[in-house]
């Protein structure tokens, strides 16, 4: 059978334990998919009396790699951040990075053509960035580890979505002193383009007895958070700030909100700017301020973290 790109389509299903290959129930629109499969094989080297290579293989271990990246629209935004933090199943639906960690849920992931398809079972992310600009749609891209991908899986009967885009007009950022408290500030008429990435360098893990992997493990949270605003007085300021720290960087916290009217993303961030400014820098001949931040550790009573987000559908 020919492979025919035009043909393709993605389908998620929402696992209840990590690694169950739940059927697809959601089919996505708007976005591309690449699967990285890994197959970890080691050939014996042993003396048999001849001068081949070797005569006998292993296959250790198997896990795939891979990225789902497009437009993010407000009703499969609770599938990344499901499995970036923890399941939140009702609206509105909360998240947190917390400070002992947490169990994120994870994704099957069915990819390809009609009797040409792949499976990936038990995905969950190590990054997610999201990215907004003015007059153009908000993206997003979810790069994952998952269980070995398999072929000879069915797209489930569903019908083709109808996706609400998040868009860079639905939009707003609010950025405060990092003392809080966070979506204080908006920056009405004054932003200009935003980039979130969070990263939660979660890993998978093999024990004995699997061959694909079995859970994972959470590392430190990180990422960044990067702002062009157009510069006025506040702004300048915020730039005499950073420049004048002898002690410690400049903290901020800083929220984009983006809303159709009826459903609400919000992301929430807290974090440092370790490196100044460029100063007097320009958007299609307007002078901006680009901050770029690392997260941090917020003591403000209404976040206390460095990533969280809300969802709101009707």
């Amino acid at each position: 059978m020919t492979y025919i790109p035009a043909l393709e389509k993605i389908q998620i299903g929402e696992e209840a334990t990590y690694g169950d290959g739940a059927v697809a129930t959601i089919q996505l629109a708007g976005k591309t998919c690449r699967i990285d499969p890994h197959v970890e094989a080691e050939q014996v080297i042993d003396k048999r009396g001849n001068t081949m290579p070797a005569h006998v293989a292993l296959v250790k271990r198997r896990w795939s790699e891979g990225l789902i990246s497009g437009f993010l629209d407000y009703e499969t935004a609770r599938l990344w951040l499901n499995t970036m933090f923890t399941v939140d199943a009702s609206s509105p639906h909360s998240y947190l990075a917390v400070l002992a960690g947490q169990t994120p849920g994870s994704l099957s992931l069915y990819y390809g053509q009609t009797g040409l398809l792949y499976k990936v079972a038990g995905v969950i992310p190590s990054s997610l960035s999201i990215k907004g600009a003015s007059g153009e749609p908000v993206t997003f891209e979810y790069k994952f580890f998952g269980q070995a991908a398999d072929a000879g899986a069915s797209f489930a009967g569903l019908s083709d979505p109808a996706p609400v885009f998040v868009m860079g007009h639905h939009c707003n950022l609010y950025l405060d002193p990092i003392a809080g408290p966070i979506g204080t500030t908006a920056l009405t008429d004054l932003a200009f383009r935003f980039e979130a990435m969070m990263t939660c360098n979660r890993k998978p893990v093999w024990h004995l007895g699997d061959q694909v992997p079995d859970s994972n493990r959470q590392g430190k949270w990180g990422g960044s958070m990067k702002l062009v605003v157009e510069a006025d007085a506040t702004r300048l300021g915020y730039i005499n700030d950073i420049l004048d720290n002898t002690i410690a960087p400049e903290g901020y916290a800083v929220r984009m909100r983006a809303t159709d009217g009826s459903k609400i993303l919000d992301i929430n961030f807290a974090g440092q700017a370790l490196t100044p400014p460029p100063l007097i820098s320009d958007e299609d001949g307007i002078t901006t301020v680009e901050f770029d931040l690392a997260p941090v550790y917020s003591s403000d009573a209404t976040f206390l973290s460095c990533w969280g987000a809300t969802l709101t559908l009707p």
